[in-house]
């Protein structure tokens, strides 16, 4: 019996640059939680940069698993050790690339990158330039956003060995703790739920998405995830636009 679902939200619970919830996943939200399913959002996004959503969630895991809240209360925080933070800023400067720091309070870049604004543009189209990056840079950062390339990361992550990169997008890479992920944050929300793995679905479409998607007892991949995700997933669903969560909860008998 499924007791909880995990959605993502960029390309799962929203089309990309769509901020409105498409009916038929509105209606799949109320007819989870009328089931008493719990609803728990997992994505990449920062805590200042969630959706509007016409449900209360029952959970939220932030910066890719590093931020997990249930009921409203702070379970589990993962941050970005600081001298690494510093270390990685230091070699995108080198590599002459913007860096983008996420607290729990703050989101900004230190410099403008077109490179960086394009893949930040789904979810923040004013580019925010942070005042005083070098002070932030000394506080909890859960997360960080650089435009680099998989063939890049090397460069990047030289003189560290704590931080890693995940990806949704081939533009950037958001750099979170080696000991981090989604899947991580989704154990702690289990735990703290008394509830099995199987017992647990999630809907994803990234890359950073499949770990979490191996870990449950059933991952959907959506119709616009490449290739490589939808290898990992229990079942492929179609694009949310075209109510790909409803068909999948009921395709597989949970609606």
């Amino acid at each position: 019996m499924i007791r909880v679902a995990f959605f993502d939200i960029d390309g799962t619970l929203l089309e990309m640059g769509n901020p409105h919830m498409s009916e038929s996943t509105i209606q799949a939200l109320f007819q989870l939680r009328g089931k008493g399913i719990k609803i728990v959002i997992a994505t990449g996004r920062s805590t200042l940069r969630m959706p509007e959503l016409p449900i209360s969630l029952d959970g939220y895991i932030n910066f890719n698993g590093q931020y997990c809240v249930v009921e409203n209360k702070i379970i589990y925080e993962n941050c970005l050790q600081n001298d690494e933070v510093q270390k990685i800023i230091e070699n995108a400067h080198a590599m002459n690339k913007g860096v983008g720091l996420a607290g729990l309070n703050f989101f900004g870049c230190n410099l403008y990158d077109e490179r960086l604004a394009r893949y930040l543009k789904n979810t923040r189209p004013d580019y925010p330039l942070l005042n005083n990056f070098k002070d932030h840079a000394k506080e909890k950062i859960f997360q960080m956003v650089i435009p680099v390339s998989k063939e890049e990361e090397e460069i990047l992550f030289k003189g560290t060995k704590n931080s890693k990169a995940v990806r949704w997008s081939s533009m950037a890479a958001d750099i979170i703790p080696k000991q981090g992920g989604k899947q991580i944050g989704i154990q702690r929300v289990l735990d703290a739920c008394h509830i099995s793995n199987e017992e647990a679905i999630a809907f994803g479409d990234g890359e950073n998405d499949i770990p979490m998607l191996k870990m449950v007892g059933c991952g959907i991949a959506m119709g616009n995830a490449s290739n490589l995700v939808k290898e990992v997933a229990d079942h492929v669903t179609d694009v949310v636009q075209k109510d790909g969560i409803l068909k999948a909860l009921k395709i597989l008998h949970i609606l």
